[in-house]
C-alpha cells in the first residue's frame, strides 16, 4: 500500500493529459513547429494581450493573467495563455503526441509536448492552440513558490496560502481560471500540476 497514493495520483495525471481515448498519434518536431507557428496578431502574442473581452475565447494575458505563473526556460507561462509563442520560445520538444480534442467535443486538437522535467498538453479553439496543463515531472524543475518534487508536505503547505481543498492528499489551489494542484504522499510531494479551468 506504500506506493498506492502515488499510483493514484500517476493515473490521474495520466488520464488528464491523455484526454480522449484512442492513441494519440506522436509528431516530429518538425511537423508540430510547423503547424503551431501563431499568424502575427495580439491574440497570439501573449506580450501584446488577449483577445476581446466579449469573445468566447478563453486567453489570459500575461498582463491580466488570473491563474499561477510557472516559468520555465526563462519563459513565464499561464495556463489559458496562447501555446504558439511559448514553444517557439522553448525550442525543441523530446516528443510531441496529438489527438483529437476532448475539452471542446472534439473539435481541433490536444497535443501533449513533452520537455527534460515537463509535460505541457495544449487544446485548440479556432485555428489558434493554449495552454490547457503544465505537469511537472521530477525535482529538476520547481514553481516559482519554491515548490518541487519530492519535498516534505509541510513545507510545501507553508510555502502557499491556506485557501485550498483538499481531497486524498491532493491539494487544490485556484485563481481565476486556473489550478494548482499538488499531490502529496506518506508526507512527501509526488506530483505538481497547472491546469486550465475549461468552461467558465
Amino acid at each position: 500500500m506504500k506506493y498506492l497514493m502515488l499510483v493514484m495520483i500517476t493515473v490521474l495525471i495520466a488520464g488528464l493529459i491523455a484526454g480522449c481515448a484512442g492513441n494519440p498519434k506522436k509528431l516530429s518536431a518538425e511537423q508540430t513547429f510547423a503547424e503551431s507557428q501563431p499568424e502575427a496578431g495580439p491574440a497570439n502574442n501573449p506580450q501584446l494581450g488577449s483577445a476581446d473581452a466579449n469573445s468566447k475565447s478563453p486567453v489570459i494575458s500575461v498582463g491580466n493573467a488570473e491563474g499561477f505563473p510557472f516559468e520555465y526556460r526563462g519563459q513565464i507561462i499561464y495556463v489559458g495563455m496562447p501555446a504558439g509563442p511559448i514553444i517557439d520560445q522553448l525550442g525543441e520538444p523530446r516528443s510531441v503526441f496529438v489527438e483529437r480534442s476532448c475539452a471542446f467535443e472534439g473539435e481541433g486538437n490536444d497535443k501533449t509536448y513533452i520537455y527534460s522535467g515537463i509535460d505541457m498538453q495544449t487544446f485548440q479553439l479556432g485555428d489558434n492552440d493554449y495552454v490547457l496543463a503544465v505537469v511537472l515531472r521530477d525535482d529538476s524543475v520547481e514553481t516559482p513558490e519554491g515548490l518541487y518534487i519530492g519535498m516534505a508536505e509541510e513545507d510545501a503547505l507553508a510555502l502557499l496560502s491556506e485557501a485550498y481543498e483538499e481531497d486524498g492528499g491532493i491539494y487544490t489551489y485556484t485563481k481565476g481560471r486556473g489550478t494548482l494542484k499538488v499531490g502529496t504522499e506518506m508526507g512527501e510531494v509526488k506530483s505538481l500540476a497547472y491546469y486550465y479551468i475549461v468552461g467558465m
